[in-house]
Order: structure tokens, then sequence, then C-alpha cells
């Protein structure tokens, strides 16, 4: 199928405003004393939302899929974590449409709307992980939608459109790929496959040639998707350990508790349990792996 895609100015009319795609920083506020005390929401009941909004972002995503739509960039680099299209506004849109209905008083911070995360219920949005697959006509891009308290996260939902595959989980309940449990993999070192994203930075790419050289005669191979696609496979037991750096809260919340609840680790660049604002991420399969990886990679 030939499809093509028209790049827009980086200030195009999208719709009846115009926009444009600066890239927003996520802030944090310190936290009102009530914050937590007040409508306290059971762990499942934001699952569920997780996965209406995913569902909802990845049927917007698939209506543009491989068809001529509008692409800008936030900055003027012009690299792969820099494009936005049209369909990545649509999607957020009605996504935080769908959270709003439910929790009005919840944060939200998307990756082309920004938002701040004040410590209380904050979700976390990549209306389209993978966008410059998504733009390239790729399959391989999702739908992310995560929730942090007190900026740990809690629940999550990823979607990939055009692969049909749906994970979700949330704290406490196990994590599930298609309504069926999943775990993950209880190999070692020796028979691990490593993950990592794209290296769009000089700063991932340098943390990625500090890394990799003391991995590579210790593991089975390396793989790199681009996408979530990575922890997904992470927390299927396809795979047994990630590695990111540079990272935003939006594309790891979801990810970070699908994983735990899978079995695996989800860690910051220091080795603690992964949470919102940590700008490294470590996912690893289990305890046994990374105790035998860890003198490696801190």
């Amino acid at each position: 199928m030939v499809f093509r895609q028209r790049v827009a100015s980086p200030k195009e009319n999208f719709g009846k405003k115009e926009r444009t795609f600066q890239k927003r920083k996520v802030h944090q506020r310190k936290p009102c004393k009530d914050i937590f005390v007040n409508r306290m929401v059971l762990p499942k009941a934001l699952e569920k939302i997780c996965v209406r909004a995913v569902l909802k972002g990845g049927a917007i995503a698939s209506r543009y899929f491989q068809t001529e739509f509008r692409t800008s960039f936030k900055h003027s680099t012009h690299d792969s974590s820099s494009i936005v299209t049209e369909a990545d506004l649509h999607s957020e849109k009605e996504i935080r449409k769908i959270i709003r209905g439910a929790f009005p008083d919840h944060a939200i911070v998307g990756e082309e709307e920004g938002g701040f995360d004040e410590g209380g219920y904050t979700w976390f949005v990549d209306p389209i992980d993978g966008t410059q697959n998504f733009a390239r006509g790729w399959e391989l891009h999702c739908v992310m939608v995560g929730v942090a308290l007190r900026h740990k996260p809690i629940a999550g939902a990823i979607f990939f459109p055009q692969l049909k595959k749906l994970f979700h989980a949330s704290k406490g309940g196990g994590a599930f790929l298609n309504g069926k449990r999943i775990h993950t993999s209880d190999k070692t070192l020796g028979d691990a496959i490593v993950l990592t994203g794209g290296l769009t930075s000089a700063a991932r790419a340098e943390k990625f040639l500090r890394i990799w050289p003391r991995l590579r005669p210790l593991v089975a191979g390396l793989r790199m998707s681009g996408c979530g696609y990575d922890l997904a496979l992470l927390a299927e037991g396809r795979a047994e350990l990630v590695f990111m750096s540079g990272i935003r809260p939006w594309d790891y919340c979801a990810s970070a508790v699908i994983i735990k609840e899978a079995g695996g680790l989800a860690l910051s660049g220091k080795g603690n349990s992964w949470v919102a604002g940590d700008l490294d991420f470590f996912g690893v399969a289990n305890k046994r792996l990374w105790n035998e990886a860890k003198k490696l990679l801190l």
C-alpha cells in the first residue's frame, strides 16, 4: 500500500486553534496536605479506565495509519523524538476526555499537551509511542496510559493496535495480555535477551556505549524496537533486560507497573524502584538476573 505524509510547519493549524509543538516540561508541584486522603480509588478501577483510554487511542491511531496525514516537529532538530502527527494530537485529546470523565480531580500529563505531576493521582499519556514508526507506516507502535500516586506507578495499559495486543495491570492485581495472566522470564544473564530503545540523543548513545560492551560477552543478544514493545516483551517473558536513559514518565509509567505485576523489576538508574521523574530505567525479568547484572549496569 502506498501512502504519503505531508510535513507541516511547526505552527500548522490542525483544527480550530493554532498549535505549536515546542517540547513541554513535566513540572512537579509540592502536594497539598490532604491530597492523598480524599477520593482514594482502587487500583483496579484505575486499570479499567487505562484500558478504555488506550483502546480509544488505538482506534484513532488505526484510523490514520498508512493514510495521508500531517506531521510536524517539536524542535528544530527534526529527529525521531521530535516528530508529532495529527493522530497524536487527536488521540491525546480523546484520552484526556475519558480520564476527565471518570476522574475530573486527577492530574494529567501528556506527551503533546504537557501537564503537572502534583504528587496525587497523576495520569501519564503517550498517545502514540513510536511515532516515527507510525509515521513511516510500521505496525510497531502503541498507545500508553499509566497512573501514579506519590509518583509511584499503580496502574497502566499498553495497546498495540496493529498487533491486537493489549497489556494491562494494576498494583496487587497481576499483569495481563489480552485477558491472560503473564509472567516475566526466569532466565539468567547468560541466556538473556537485552533490549534498548532508539538512540535518539547523544546522551542515550553515550550511555549505551558505556554499558553494552560490558554486557555483550555475557548475554545472548541485543534487540531494539524504537517503542514500548521492548517493555511489553519483557513483561511477557520473551526478553530479560531493558535499559534506557533520558526518558519521560509517559514512556514508562504504564510499563513499570505491568513489569512489576508480571514478576519483574522496574528500577531507576541508581537501582531503586522507578518513580515518575527518574530519567533512567532498567527493566529486569527477575531478582537473580539483577544480582548478576547490576555490577555491570550501575
